[in-house]
């Protein structure tokens, strides 16, 4: 193997001559004839103590009747390997095949290794990471995959691997060198033996010292986890509880077992506590011996109460069992939790589970709440205010609620000209309770036809807060409310109205459309003012505006005169008013 290397990468080396050639074959040869006289009594020094490990394992060390033992099959790849039992000296040996599908298969996510068992387990038991040993890639198919092929493995998935023995690292490092050496024009034959040479000796000298060197080129956070876990440069480790990352976040589990590469605990409820403390599936405590009912932090009920939400409506109740769900609202008591989320439970369950229920339906005055609302399912003239349990909706949001009886009549039923509410107060008013006489304001009577109209202060007000405009007199009232208002009812309602409209004589001094017959509509300034009706500073900027499509001229023939279109008087009137139009004779 060392000659084939070296002849095959000297043979790519442009500046080595023949005797160089010869004497670093005469110098392998000559050192490979003598460590192979001396192998029994020097193998042990020379051979690499990661190589030698395994092999004492495997009891294949000096030792030629190896017995059977369940090995890994790492030619069918990763995801379809398996154990087999057989004699093998370069891959690990087990006990047996679960022992081997646990140990060389743990992280196997199809589990076809588990599954070849007589009895194959339910859920794989997986363990992450590579193997503990190394092994070296096969020699290349082609000349330019050499490079890549002479790297070391330790992955899982490799199909083929290579027997390891004693002479091959230093065979890798000559050929490695020798193929340096190809590539480097300015390198000769000497130079290449003394390289040779001085890797050679380095090699030695390293492999001899490698254990006492080992700990300082460790990384310093896996040194920190294997002391944790008791494995640090010590091969007697005990087992104790890991976490099973393999499994995945809802699926993870713990199990007892030695891994150098996670956190151990004392007990599997101590690793679920610790590794999977959020895991809401609660699948790892689910696999203790003795499962807890609920989460194992606390026992009893919870300090607070919250709906059930898993019965129907009906049947609904406030419980406090542990765990409390995700954005559930809860409450400090039972009671308060049956006010605020069952309402308007007409059946009343939810209060009638409450350790001393209110006796009867919880509807009569013997149940109470603590604030008024109103009556909206009941019709306009019979509707109150009450106070009543079960609240006749769903939740305290959605109707207006006051803090008395008498708040909630007035702001709700303010405009109730039967009074029914007022009169349900235990000392109801012989008129209404806000003062004698009328409003200190006045407000339009909507509920009178607009021509009959007028303005109001009479109380109950048949609005509440902000319902109409109000007005500091009568006559402001109409003059706001009213001012298009044709019949003047409502002026003629004052105590002393006016003969006239009693704003100005004369006209407005803005002009408006008076909204008749499209081709006979113009713009006037008459008094009053409709209300709500565009106006204008000018009449023609009113026809403009009101009228600006009207084919028969008539607003704009108003507003200018004649002389604005033939459309405008009589050929005479025009001609009376020297209009300069060619109109033809058509009048």
């Amino acid at each position: 193997m060392k000659i084939a290397s070296i002849a095959l990468f000297a043979s790519l080396t442009a500046t080595a001559d023949a005797t160089g050639f010869r004497d670093l074959v005469e110098k392998v040869t000559h050192r490979h004839t003598e460590s192979a006289a001396a192998e029994t009594t020097t193998a042990i020094e020379g051979a690499d103590q990661e190589n030698r490990e395994l092999q004492n394992q495997n009891g294949c060390w000096n030792n030629k009747n190896t017995a059977l033992a369940w090995h890994p099959n790492y030619s069918a790849g990763w995801t379809n390997g398996i154990c087999h039992k057989t004699v093998d000296c370069n891959s690990p040996s087990y006990s047996s095949e679960l022992a081997c599908c646990k140990g060389a298969y743990s992280g196997q996510t199809s589990g076809f290794c588990l599954n070849n068992l007589p009895s194959p387990p339910t859920m794989s038991p997986t363990v992450s990471g590579g193997l503990d040993v190394f092994y070296p890639a096969q020699p290349p198919p082609h000349s330019e995959s050499i490079i890549s092929q002479l790297g070391l493995r330790n992955n899982r998935h490799y199909s083929s691997p290579t027997p390891v023995n004693i002479y091959y690292y230093s065979t890798m490092k000559i050929a490695s060198i020798a193929l340096f050496t190809s590539l480097t024009a300015s390198a000769d034959a000497i130079g290449f033996r003394d390289l040779v040479e001085k890797v050679t000796h380095r090699h030695t000298e390293s492999a001899a010292a490698e254990p006492a060197t080992a700990i300082e080129g460790v990384d310093q956070e896996n040194r920190e986890l294997q002391n944790q876990s008791g494995c640090w440069n010590n091969q007697n480790v005990a087992a104790s509880w890991h976490p099973v990352y393999s499994a995945g976040w809802a699926s993870g589990f713990c199990r007892e077992t030695v891994d150098c590469n996670s956190p151990s605990y004392s007990s599997q409820l101590a690793c679920c506590k610790g590794a999977y403390s959020g895991q809401t599936s609660g699948f790892c405590l689910n696999n203790l011996p003795s499962p807890p009912t609920m989460s194992p932090t606390v026992s009893g009920g919870l300090d607070v109460f919250y709906p059930d939400y898993s019965q129907q409506w009906s049947a609904g109740l406030c419980i406090n069992t542990r765990p409390l769900p995700s954005g559930r609202p809860n409450y400090s008591t039972m009671l308060a939790c049956c006010k605020g989320a069952y309402a308007g439970q007409m059946s009343g369950y939810c209060l009638a589970q409450l350790p001393s229920p209110p006796m009867g339906a919880p509807t009569n005055s013997a149940f109470e709440t603590d604030f008024w609302y109103p009556e909206y399912e009941k019709t306009w003239s019979d509707a109150g205010c009450s106070n009543k349990l079960p609240l006749p909706f769903n939740n305290k949001a959605d109707r207006p609620n006051y803090s008395s009886q008498l708040a909630c009549c007035k702001g709700a039923y303010g405009g109730q000209t039967s009074g029914n509410c007022l009169s349900q107060l235990p000392n109801p008013p012989t008129m209404t309770p806000t003062g004698s006489g009328g409003a200190g304001f006045w407000y339009p009577d909507y509920d009178t036809s607009w021509s009959d109209a007028t303005c109001l202060n009479t109380r109950p007000l048949p609005f509440g807060t902000g319902g109409r405009p109000t007005y500091s007199s009568m006559l402001a009232c109409c003059k706001g409310a009213y001012a298009g208002q044709s019949t003047g009812a409502c002026l003629a309602s004052l105590p002393n109205p006016p003969t006239q409209s009693p704003t100005t004589s004369g006209g407005l001094d803005i002009y408006y459309p008076n909204y008749v017959e499209w081709s006979s509509g113009k713009c006037v300034n008459d008094r009053p003012l409709p209300s709500g009706r565009p106006n204008y500073s000018t009449q023609q900027a009113c026809c403009s505006g009101a009228y600006g499509g009207q084919t028969s001229n008539n607003c704009m023939c108003d507003a200018v005169g004649v002389c604005y279109s033939c459309n405008c008087g009589t050929e005479a009137e025009r001609t009376s008013a020297n209009c300069d139009l060619n109109c033809g004779s058509g009048d």
